[in-house]
């Protein structure tokens, strides 16, 4: 059984599990462990090359940067830069919302089921 559990102040990965653990009513340690899985599994998916996306919460993109020229500023000289890898992460715009309305209750994740044409649900 879930119950809704407003946190209090900034959070870091441990209250984070703490968190998690009393909105789902498991013990603290699966709450961890659950934490801990989601990362993990977007770590190394996004480091895999593949994107992630969290329907109103964000995407996490990998984005491949060619090699360029730049100038070293001291010297004025050219320079290779070599091609590489950065991330990127895109806030969905209902997050975005939330954030910006300062509406805690407004930043929520959980998408609404869609009625079928088969009946009401």
């Amino acid at each position: 059984m879930s119950r809704q559990v407003r946190p209090v102040g900034p959070l870091n990965k441990t209250a984070l599990g703490e968190v998690v653990a009393a909105t789902l009513g498991v013990s603290i340690d699966d709450g961890h462990q659950a934490v801990a899985a989601v990362l993990d599994t977007i770590a190394r998916t996004v480091a895999a090359g593949h994107t992630v996306t969290v329907t109103n919460f964000g995407t996490w993109a990998p984005k491949n940067l060619p090699s360029r020229m730049a100038w070293n500023p001291q010297t004025g000289d050219p320079v290779v830069v070599e091609a590489g890898a950065k991330l990127r992460f895109r806030v969905s715009p209902q997050l975005q919302a939330a954030v910006k309305a300062n509406d805690p209750d407004a930043a929520v994740i959980t998408k609404r089921h869609r009625r079928t044409s088969g009946g009401a649900r």
